[in-house]
C-alpha cells in the first residue's frame, strides 16, 4: 500500500481527464464500463479516474461533478498514507492495536458513500 498510493496518485497526474466526466480509465487499455453499456446507467465507479485526473490539478468542482466519491477516496488515501509511512519505519502499527478494523471501518464507510452519491446519479 506504501508504493500503491503514490502509484494511483501518479498515474492521475499522467491521465488526461476526459471531458464527458468518464472514460478517462480507457487510456489505461480498459474496457469501457460493462455496467454501463448494459444498463444504460453509470455505475458507483462511472467517472472515479477521471475524478482523480481532476483533482490532481486542482480542479475540485469538476472532480466532485465527475464522481463525489473521488476527492472522498484522495483524502482517505493522502491520510493513510503516512500512517503507514510510520508504521513502516517504527516497524509497528502506530496509533493503533488494530489496523485492519481501522482500515475495514475506512473501506465500508467509503462503499457506503459511494453508493450514496450513486443513487442520484440514477435517478
Amino acid at each position: 500500500m506504501l508504493l500503491v498510493i503514490p502509484a494511483v496518485f501518479g498515474t492521475a497526474c499522467v491521465l488526461v481527464p476526459d471531458s464527458s466526466g468518464m472514460g478517462t480509465h480507457r487510456q489505461l487499455g480498459l474496457p469501457p464500463c460493462t455496467f454501463l453499456n448494459v444498463t444504460g446507467l453509470v455505475c458507483p465507479q462511472c467517472g472515479l479516474t477521471t475524478s482523480f485526473a481532476l483533482l490532481v490539478r486542482g480542479r475540485i468542482g469538476e472532480a466532485l461533478w465527475a464522481n463525489p466519491a473521488g476527492p472522498v477516496l484522495a483524502v482517505m488515501l493522502a491520510a493513510v498514507w503516512p500512517w503507514l509511512l510510520v508504521s513502516v519505519v517504527s516497524r509497528r502499527w502506530y496509533l493503533s492495536s488494530d489496523p485492519a478494523g481501522i482500515l475495514l471501518k475506512l473501506v465500508i464507510g467509503w462503499f457506503l458513500l459511494t453508493l450514496a452519491q450513486w443513487v442520484p446519479r440514477i435517478l
